[in-house]
């Protein structure tokens, strides 16, 4: 059992792995700042990383699939026949301060992510949250809606399609400093939306 579970395990973390760049990408601005300038002058501080203690973020990668279907909720692994431990039961021991919770795009892309703070999720959650379903490999897992959650769980996400697909069209015409009116009106236009 444990050749078959070891093995499954690293071809799903081989698998994974290639994605870690993205998430590095994803989060870097909310774990790292510019120096203020007496900083940078005074103590050759370019860049601060805005933590002062180790801080642990569950990654998890989904397949791309499953976006379509179950783009507005994310899985915890909850229990497994073999009895080992899961990351339901890591989180609730106290591990884990951010879950970093995505779907793969292209290979080495994210099509949508979501950086989460698993210590909002901790004091929320108690048994009978979430759905259980069978994985299928001998695991099941509980999904949750993002929505069932407290606003302050989630703390960044990646834009929405429509804001990349707006964000490209400014690049793309060189359009600079618009107004909220401006973008609304940029957005009703590609959207085919009336203001009515």
């Amino acid at each position: 059992m444990c050749i078959d579970t070891c093995m499954s395990y690293t071809n799903d973390r081989r698998w994974s792995d290639i994605y870690i760049p993205a998430i590095v990408r994803a989060i870097a601005p909310y774990a790292i700042g510019v120096a203020p300038d007496p900083e940078d002058q005074c103590h050759n501080t370019d860049l601060l990383v805005l933590t002062n203690k180790c801080q642990r973020v569950a990654c998890r990668v989904r397949r791309a699939r499953y976006l379509a279907d179950y783009g507005d909720e994310f899985t915890i692994r909850s229990s497994r026949d073999s009895g080992s431990k899961t990351e339901l039961a890591k989180i609730l021991e106290g591990w884990g301060d951010y879950l970093f919770y995505s779907f793969a795009g292209r290979p080495g892309t994210l099509a949508r992510w979501t950086l989460a703070d698993l210590h909002v999720f901790r004091e929320w959650y108690s048994d009978g949250k979430g759905t259980e379903m069978p994985n299928g490999d001998g695991t099941y897992f509980l999904a949750f809606n993002w929505d069932d959650l407290p606003p302050q769980f989630i703390i960044t996400r990646s834009p929405s399609p429509e804001d990349r697909l707006i964000s490209a069209l400014v690049d793309l015409f060189s359009i600079t400093d618009l107004s909220e009116e401006e973008e609304r009106a940029v957005s009703d236009i590609c959207f085919n939306r009336s203001n009515s």
